[in-house]
C-alpha cells in the first residue's frame, strides 16, 4: 500500500513559505502510525506517522474514530487517510519542536507492516534553535554583572536577568480595539484607528522560575515580534511592578505573580553565547491527594505511583459532525494509599499501558472535575506536562509503593457514559423540574434528563471580576418541551459552541458585557430544536438565602428512537388516565 511521498517535508516547508500560516484544512496524504510514544520513556517524541518518504517524531491525533482504537492500543501500525493539518511550534524540554495535528482521519488498515521501514527520520529544521544567543561577546554585559533572577524581580531595584522565551502567545486586536474600529468604519467617529492588541510570553531562568509577560490594549508590537521561541535574552527592568496571577486563564507557569507590560518599561537584549544556560529542571510544589480530594475547583501538581490503568473508550466530540475522540483514566496512590484518578483524552488515552503500572510519576497542571460539588477526577489539559523528577522524590514514593498490595488499594469507580436505564430513571419534564425544585427547597444534588428545546437566550455574563480578563461565559435561558411549561436554567458558552459544532472561541469573540445582541444572533438557529439535555440541580447558600441552580452539564442531539418511545408510551399512559376518568 503507497504511502504519500514528502507529505512531511512538503507540508513543514509550506509552513514556513506562508509566513508561519497554521492551517492547511484541505491537504491531504496516505500515512502510516508507526508508534505510540509512551510518557513515561520521558522523551521529546508524540505519535511518530510515516510518508512514503519519511518519519516524522511530533505528530498529534486530533480526531479518533472508533474503528482505529484497538490498532493504536495494540500498536499494529494502521494506516490512515488525513484530511487537513495543523502546525504550530511548541517549546519542551529545552527544545523547539513543530508539531504537525493531523485534523481528520480514516483508517485504510488497521493493522500492517511498518510500510518501507529504512524511511529517514526528518528533523525540520534541522537546527530548530538557530541563533539563541549574539554573535559576538558583549564585553559590557558579559563583565561585571550581578545577575538576577524572576523570583526577585519585583523587589525594588534594577534587575539583569538571563531569560529564555519558552511560550509565545498569538497576537490578537482587543475587544476594545475592534469596537472602535468599527464605529469609526461607521461613521460615529471620525478619528484615524490605531490598533491595540492582547498577547503574552513565558520566559525562564537558568534557576527554574517561570514568569509570564501579558499586554492589554497594547499599541506597540515590537517587544512580541522581536522575541523568538527557544531564543535566550537578557531581561532588564527597574522597579518592577507586578500582579497576582490571573490562573483562570492562560499558562499556568510557577511563580505566584506575573508582569503587566503595559505597566513597566522592560528591555530584552541579546545574550551572548558565553551567558547561555541549560534548560533548568522547572521547581514544582506538589499538592497531597488528600488536599485535592477536598476540593472542587482548582489547578495541582502532583506526585504519584501509578497503579491501574484503564483501557482507551470512545466518545463523541461533536455529535453534529459525528466527530470522535477517546477518553481513558490512569490512577496514582500516594505514600498514604489516597489513589486519585486523571483523566486523559484523545492521543493521550494511549500513552500508558499497563506496562506503566508501579512507575512514579510528577505530573503538572491538572485540572479538578468535580460533579455537583464533590470531587472527582483529575483532568490534563493541554498545559499538562509529564515529568520523571524530582529523582530523589520518586525514588522514596517508590520504596514505599513497592510494598502496597495493588489490590488492596480503593480504585476510584467513574461513570464514563450514562446506560439508557439511568437516563429513564431521571427522565425529566420541565413540569417535573419545576415541581422539584418548588417542593424542595433543601434540594439535594442531582442530574436529570430531558428532551426539551431552548425558548429563548438571556444576556450573557462573565464570571471573572478582573479587569481584561473574560473568563468563563454564561447565561440564563428558557427551556420548554411538550408540556408547555417553561423554566429558566443557566448555561456556559462551551456547552453551546460543542452543540452547535462551531469554536468556543468564534462564540467568545462576540461576548461585549451588556450586549449580547451579537452572540443571540449566533446561536439563535438553536432555538426551538429538540435537543437532549443533562441538567444538574443543586443548593447554593449566599448571605443565609438559599438559592437552587439549575445548570445544563451537556446539550446532545436527541436520540430519536428513544424519544419516540416516550412519546409513545406516554400517549399510551394519557389514552389510559382519559379512558379512566370518562369510565368514572
Amino acid at each position: 500500500m503507497d504511502l504519500t511521498k514528502n507529505f512531511f517535508k512538503d507540508v513543514l516547508a509550506k509552513y514556513e513559505r506562508n509566513d508561519n500560516f497554521t492551517n492547511f484544512s484541505e491537504i491531504t496524504a496516505r500515512l502510516q502510525i508507526n508508534d505510540i510514544v509512551g510518557y513515561t520513556s520521558f522523551c521529546q517524541k508524540e505519535t511518530v506517522c510515516g510518508d512514503g518518504s519519511n518519519v516524522y517524531n511530533y505528530c498529534v491525533l486530533d480526531e479518533i474514530p472508533e474503528d482505529l482504537i484497538e490498532s493504536l492500543v495494540e500498536k499494529k501500525h494502521p494506516i490512515i487517510d488525513v484530511t487537513g493539518v495543523s502546525i504550530y511550534p511548541k517549546f519542551r524540554g529545552g527544545l523547539v519542536i513543530y508539531i504537525v495535528r493531523l485534523l481528520s482521519v480514516k483508517v485504510v488498515a488497521k493493522e500492517n507492516k511498518i510500510v518501507n521501514p529504512s524511511k529517514k527520520l526528518l528533523n525540520f529544521p534541522k537546527n530548530p534553535v538557530v541563533q539563541t544567543f549574539a554573535d559576538t561577546e558583549n564585553t559590557e554585559v558579559v563583565g561585571a554583572v550581578v545577575y538576577s533572577s524572576l523570583e526577585n524581580i519585583g523587589k525594588p531595584g534594577k534587575k539583569t536577568i538571563k531569560v529564555r522565551v519558552v511560550d509565545k502567545s498569538l497576537i490578537s486586536e482587543s475587544k476594545d480595539s475592534i469596537n472602535r474600529r468599527r464605529s469609526i468604519e461607521n461613521g460615529d467617529i471620525q478619528e484615524v484607528h490605531v490598533p491595540k492588541y492582547n498577547f503574552g510570553f513565558v520566559v525562564v531562568d537558568e534557576f527554574g522560575f517561570e514568569l509570564k509577560f501579558v499586554a492589554f490594549n497594547y499599541e506597540d508590537l515590537r517587544i512580541i515580534n522581536s522575541l523568538e521561541l527557544g531564543y535566550y535574552y537578557l531581561l532588564k527592568m527597574n522597579n518592577t511592578k507586578t500582579r497576582k496571577k490571573v490562573t483562570e486563564f492562560g499558562y499556568k507557569t510557577n511563580l505566584p505573580f506575573e508582569i503587566v507590560l503595559n505597566a513597566n518599561t522592560v528591555a530584552f537584549d541579546s545574550l551572548p553565547k558565553s551567558l547561555i544556560f541549560p534548560y533548568p529542571k522547572i521547581d514544582l510544589k506538589f499538592s497531597s491527594f488528600v488536599q485535592i480530594k477536598a476540593s472542587v475547583t482548582g489547578t495541582f501538581n502532583i506526585i504519584g505511583t501509578i497503579v491501574d490503568v484503564d483501557q482507551p473508550s470512545p466518545f463523541v466530540t461533536n455529535e453534529e459532525k459525528s466527530k470522535k475522540s477517546v477518553i481513558s483514566h490512569i490512577y496514582l496512590v500516594d505514600e498514604y494509599k489516597q489513589v486519585i484518578a486523571v483523566s486523559l483524552f484523545g492521543h493521550k488515552c494511549f500513552k500508558f499501558t499497563d506496562k506503566d503500572i508501579r512507575k512514579p510519576i510528577a505530573i503538572r497542571n491538572l485540572v479538578v472535575r468535580a460533579t455537583n460539588n464533590v470531587f472527582v477526577s483529575l483532568s490534563a489539559t493541554s498545559s499538562t506536562f509529564f515529568y520523571n523528577y524530582p529523582e530523589a522524590s520518586l525514588e522514596e514514593l517508590k520504596e514505599v509503593t513497592d510494598k502496597f498490595v495493588l489490590t488492596d488499594l480503593e480504585i476510584p469507580v467513574l461513570k464514563k457514559v450514562e446506560t439508557e436505564d439511568e437516563v429513564m430513571q431521571n427522565l425529566y419534564s420541565v413540569q417535573g423540574i419545576s415541581t422539584e425544585v418548588r417542593d424542595n427547597v433543601a434540594i439535594m444534588p442531582k442530574v436529570i434528563f430531558g428532551f426539551f428545546r431552548i425558548y429563548q437566550w438571556g444576556n450573557f455574563y462573565s464570571t471573572s471580576k478582573a479587569d481584561n480578563v473574560v473568563g468563563h461565559i454564561y447565561a440564563k435561558c428558557t427551556i420548554y418541551d411538550n408540556t408547555g411549561v417553561m423554566e429558566d436554567v443557566s448555561v456556559f458558552t462551551n456547552k453551546i459552541a460543542k452543540f452547535m459544532g462551531i469554536p468556543h472561541t468564534q462564540l467568545v469573540a462576540l461576548y461585549k458585557p451588556h450586549d449580547s445582541t451579537d452572540m443571540h444572533k449566533l446561536i439563535d438557529p438553536a432555538k426551538d430544536r429538540l435537543m437532549f439535555l443533562k441538567i444538574s440541580i443543586k443548593c447554593n447558600t449566599k448571605n443565609g438565602r438559599v438559592y437552587i441552580n439549575k445548570q445544563i452539564d451537556d446539550m446532545r442531539h436527541p436520540n430519536m428512537d428513544l424519544y419516540n418511545r416516550i412519546v409513545s408510551q406516554t400517549t399510551e399512559y394519557m389514552i389510559m388516565m382519559n379512558s379512566h376518568q370518562e369510565y368514572e
